[in-house]
This record gives structure tokens, sequence and C-alpha cells, in this order.
């Protein structure tokens, strides 16, 4: 059985499909199945795979409409383990018809998408920028929450009235998904007020935030434009690795929730460095060192640990520099979810 995960954020701008989408690909790229769901009408999730949103005719509509039709809503993308769902919102009328359902009926996108948790491992939920009611369905369909939030004064302020709205409706006895963590998104560290948001939210929601920032990158604004997410068509940019360092953290997280043991006999932070990270560098490209002004450096292996290549080079690159990788992703055999452990299983590759 796969896991949900709304990418949701009452502040617009903050990144939430960018995260969704780009999440999404670092995950598949490890092996595990993955699939989009767009529920925000404006339809960014199609723009990031590289098709044409008048071009799909069923779509998110299908789960509210009682003649739809759910099961024809799964398109593919092109790219291995990844598949979408689009919104399929065509005009005002539709968009006002969507709302109204899912006000009526919002546990219809849970229903319609507990049949296709058999097939996935993760389903990446990207949600309005608001708390209305295809926000509301998307957190009954979810089981962890994901909240990207620009490092920005007005997203700060935008986080207390997500938590207190998910209050609100735990107090109504409504089950709602844990927050698997708060992803600081378009970080630019070069900025005194980056540091200091990036800091307060830390000290307001401490153990809340993954420790991957990702950072501000010209490559992530091309996702839509290229149709492909960042790894397709960058993968050895500072975008590409903060979303598969990110997709570690959020692999690590699943598995604490499975060891409740080892959750605490171990801080996080030890629990990932000695049993999650080394496991999983042999399907993941090991990350770059990232500098505060978003340049890399080299990864250890070519590192002498003084700030030095082995050739006695400096060992800073700049992220113009960084060639464009063109591959395809790897391919390696998809592994189960439910019985994924940190380990490596047998017969990866």
């Amino acid at each position: 059985m796969g896991r949900s995960v709304a990418v949701v954020c009452p502040k617009g701008g903050v990144g939430k499909t960018t995260v969704a989408v780009n999440l999404a690909a670092a995950l598949a790229d490890k092996g595990f199945k993955c699939l989009v769901v767009g529920v925000d009408p404006q339809c960014g999730v199609i723009s990031s795979f590289g098709q044409e949103r008048f071009s799909v005719d069923f779509g998110l509509l299908d789960f509210f409409d009682p003649d739809g039709s759910p099961a024809r809503s799964i398109h593919p993308t092109g790219i291995n383990n990844l598949d979408f769902i689009t919104s399929n919102v065509w005009s005002r009328d539709e968009e006002e018809q969507l709302l109204t359902w899912a006000a009526i009926s919002p546990e219809s996108l849970a229903e319609g998408l507990a049949p296709v948790k058999r097939e996935y491992d993760f389903i990446m939920l990207d949600c309005p920028p608001n708390l209305g009611p295809l926000t509301t369905s998307a957190l009954m369909a979810a089981d962890s929450l994901v909240v990207p939030l620009q490092v920005e004064e007005l997203a700060f302020q935008a986080l207390p009235r997500l938590f207190d709205a998910m209050d609100e409706m735990r107090e109504g006895d409504q089950p709602l998904p844990e927050l698997a963590g708060i992803v600081l998104n378009q970080v630019d560290l070069r900025t005194r007020m980056a540091n200091s948001v990036a800091q307060r939210v830390r000290e307001a929601y401490p153990g809340k935030v993954f420790e991957t920032q990702v950072p501000r990158s010209i490559r992530l604004a091309e996702v839509a434009q290229r149709g492909k997410p960042v790894n397709m068509f960058n993968r050895a940019g500072v975008a590409s690795q903060a979303f598969a360092a990110l997709a570690d953290e959020l692999l690590a997280s699943i598995i604490t929730e499975k060891r409740p043991e080892e959750r605490r006999a171990a801080p996080m932070d030890d629990f990932r460095e000695n049993a999650f990270t080394e496991a999983i560098s042999t399907v993941s490209k090991p990350s770059p060192i990232l500098t505060a002004t978003g340049e890399i450096l080299l990864n250890e292996d070519e590192s002498d640990g003084n700030g030095k290549s082995k050739n006695g080079e400096d060992e800073i690159i700049s992220l113009d520099e960084v060639d464009e990788n063109n591959s395809d992703t790897c391919r390696v055999t998809r592994p189960n979810l439910d019985e994924y452990d940190g380990g490596i299983e047998e017969g990866w590759h």
C-alpha cells in the first residue's frame, strides 16, 4: 500500500508544484513508483510534464463527478516510475462545478485514490494556494503532509493559519495527515532576510523542518518550459541534488515511523547517517556540499577535506559552470515500500 503526501501551503508562490513534481521525480529515480495529482485548478502539473492543458480528457474532475471516470484519469509522463493526474478544468464554469462538488463531497478524492494506492509507492497531491474545499479533500486523502515555505516573511506568517485550520478540523473528529516536515524552498543564503527567516522557522517549529533546503535556481524555473523535472535535464545541478537529498529525508522519516524503538534509541541525525544514508548511497549520487552563496563543492571522494581538490586546486564550482546532463534517469528495480527498512533490496542495480 502506497503513501499519499499532500503538498500544502495557503500562501501562493512558495513552490508547491515545484516540490510535488521534483520530489516525486527524485523518488521515481530511486525506484519508487510515483503518481503526481494536480489538485490545483491552475494545472501547473501538466505543464511540468510537457503536455498541453487541453489535451487531456480525464483528470481530477472525474473523482468528484458522479458520472466521472477516475480510472481513466491517470496519464504517463514518459518517465520511468512516474505518472500524473491533472485537474482537467477547462473553464470557469467547470472550476466552480469542481469546487461545489468538493464542498459537498470532500471524501470523494480519498475514495477514488484508495484503489490507486495499491499500484503506487507515493502519491503527491499538489494543492491550491488556499484552505478551501479542494485542499480539504487533499488533506482527507493524505497520509502525510509536506509544507513548502519560501524563505520570506509573508510565507512565514501563513504557517499559523494552516496549522490552526488543521487543529479546527481535528476538533471535528476529522482524520488528518501527520506533518512530515516543512521544506525551506527558493533559499538564497546570500541574503540576510533568507537567513533570518530560515532561523526563525526552525526555532518556531523545532524538529519539524527538513534539513535539506532547496536553493533558488533558474533550473527549477525551466521545468515547465522544458516539460520535465529538473533531474531529467540537469542531474548534476544543485536543485536536482537537493531534491535527491529531500527524498532521502522523506524516506528516512517513514523508516523511523516503522521503527519507533530506533527513533527512541538515537537522534534522527545519527539514524540517517548510520543506518539510512549509507544504504541509499548505492542508488543515489553523493550530494555536493553547498556553500552559502549557492555554489557547490566537489564531492567528498574528490576532495582532500580542506577546501581543496586532490590536485590542490580550489574545489568551488560555479552554478553557471555545471554542465547539463541529458542522460535518462537511472533504471532501478522498483522496491517494495511496505517492506522497505532502509537497506537495499537484493537485485537493485
